[in-house]
């Protein structure tokens, strides 16, 4: 209960200070329509609606930025209570408590657990159905059954990611029914070693039935040009490949850390040799967690989608590690503490002095390796404040100032989202060329760039013609805007830059 407690202060510290950044807008937005167009419009990737639905219903209650991520953070806490049952299943009771409190205390868990996205309900309903999975493979109940069907189709209807946690339940269900057949090879009268296992295929088999809704726009998504998101028309993405950066960039984020340095290594060194202490203490259960981190991955890289591939997406991943993680450190303490007790011959004393100095380096070890990322997290602004940007044009923008943004960019919807478009000045989606002639009329013309990526053209008129605002003009001054301090968790998003033409006063 203390490290729930612990998880809930650290999830809801803060949780609706920062501005939304666009992918937050964008949520926010679809969400405000009419839950029967939820319903109905989004059925295709890259976007499911059920966290529009949890969105949709919170905006009941209120709508500043603290509710609108209100349903991320509270999948968040209830993903650290699943891990609990699940490491115990897995690892026994001292590896769960201490799974449970790595899951509190992770940055990259914390980070999304305030981001009105789906990632921190995508981590929830993949313990869930881990959980379930596993229990019925070996304890079959109708319970069980139940709860890895809910939890499935909710992984499908959160997102496209979902279908590769199903995927590799279905994996691991078919590499474990190989490994029990070849266990019973000849003794044709030798019962199964799963007895679960063909209830788990029945409820995958019903899983596929709920999920069918989603299947007219998922299949085209899947197979169009390798997963190539037709909406992306700025860019060619090249084949997503599995190298050593992503794979390091990945697990520097999964650890007690936030980035590919000397934590990273450390947890890692933990967590691989915590897989193999479970792999001692249970072969199957060490294989399970084993292909949990490995099918997703290797499916990937098969698969070289011509999309976007970002660790976020295989959030759902973290949670085994960091049971790797603590039955590692679980590990490590009892054998130090072992060698400990025979560097004397006053065995009971060291026993009990060791337990005590033990704890001790462990909590001021832990100290080290979160102190700094989570001070950071907290002071990390959403890449783009958006309520920053809009609060600094809204103060400074005149009646008839001509204010527009990169074509092809959510810079203004993002930038209306908190100034609703005011009457005495032009927000458009304009042409260069007619933002052109507003600035050959005298009128002030605002630009709001996300870096010249969807258009060139624009970006380098206003470069020749507009004046850039220095960032500490709008940014507040309380939040970091750059990736430092040990905390370099990257957004989909270009930096905004705000470039004004001077005012007619000014010329």
């Amino acid at each position: 209960m203390l490290i729930l407690v612990l998880a809930f202060a650290l999830r809801f510290y803060h949780l609706g200070d920062k501005g939304l950044w666009g992918d937050e807008i964008a949520q926010v937005r679809r969400s405000s329509i009419a839950l029967t167009r939820i319903l109905d419009e989004y059925r295709e990737p890259p976007r499911f609606f059920l966290q529009f639905v949890l969105i949709h219903l919170t905006r009941e209650i209120g709508t500043s930025d603290f509710w609108m991520r209100l349903p991320s953070a509270f999948a968040s806490v209830l993903g650290v209570a699943s891990v609990y049952p699940l490491a115990r299943r897995m690892a026994g009771l001292t590896v769960a408590r201490v799974a449970m409190l790595f899951m509190a205390l992770a940055p990259f868990q914390i980070w999304y657990a305030q981001d009105a996205r789906m990632y921190g309900a995508l981590t929830l309903y993949a313990i869930l159905a881990l959980y379930f999975f596993t229990r019925l493979l070996t304890q079959p109940s109708w319970q069980a059954a139940a709860g890895l069907i809910l939890s499935s189709a909710l992984l499908a209807y959160n997102h496209l990611f979902g279908f590769l946690v199903l995927l590799t339940l279905v994996v691991i269900a078919a590499i474990l029914a190989a490994q029990d057949w070849l266990a019973r090879r000849g003794k044709t009268s030798a019962p199964s070693n799963i007895p679960g296992l063909g209830a788990v295929i029945l409820c995958m088999v019903l899983v596929g039935a709920l999920v069918l809704p989603l299947l007219p726009g998922t299949l085209p998504f899947v197979w169009r040009s390798g997963l190539r998101d037709a909406s992306v028309e700025w860019r060619e993405l090249s084949p997503f490949q599995l190298s050593p950066a992503f794979l390091s960039e990945l697990f520097g984020y999964f650890g007690l850390s936030a980035g590919a340095d000397w934590r990273m290594w450390l947890s890692l060194g933990i967590a691989l040799s915590g897989l193999a202490a479970l792999f001692r203490r249970d072969a199957r259960q060490g294989l399970l967690t084993l292909l949990w981190v490995t099918v997703p991955l290797v499916v990937l890289g098969l698969a070289r989608p011509r999309h976007e591939v970002v660790p976020r997406y295989l959030i759902f991943i973290q949670p085994v590690y960091l049971l790797w993680l603590a039955q590692g450190a679980v590990a490590g303490y009892a054998f130090l503490r072992s060698r400990a007790a025979l560097w004397t011959r006053e065995r009971e004393k060291i026993q009990r002095g060791s337990k005590y100095v033990g704890a001790v380096l462990c909590i001021a070890g832990l100290s080290v390796m979160i102190a700094p990322p989570l001070v950071s997290l907290y002071r990390r602004a959403k890449i783009n404040d958006w309520r920053a940007v809009s609060a600094y044009i809204s103060a400074n923008a005149r009646a008839g100032d001509f204010v527009t943004a990169e074509r092809g960019t959510w810079g203004l919807r993002a930038l209306t989202y908190y100034w609703p478009q005011p009457e005495k000045n032009r927000v458009r989606d304009e042409s260069l060329a007619q933002m052109q002639q507003a600035f050959a009329r005298g009128q002030t013309v605002w630009y709001l760039s996300l870096g010249g990526w969807f258009d060139a053209e624009g970006e380098n008129w206003a470069r020749a013609y507009l004046t850039p605002i220095a960032p500490s003009a709008w940014q507040r001054p309380d939040l970091d805007y750059t990736q430092r301090d040990e905390f370099v968790f990257p957004q989909s998003e270009g930096y905004v830059t705000i470039y004004r033409s001077a005012a007619p006063a000014e010329k």
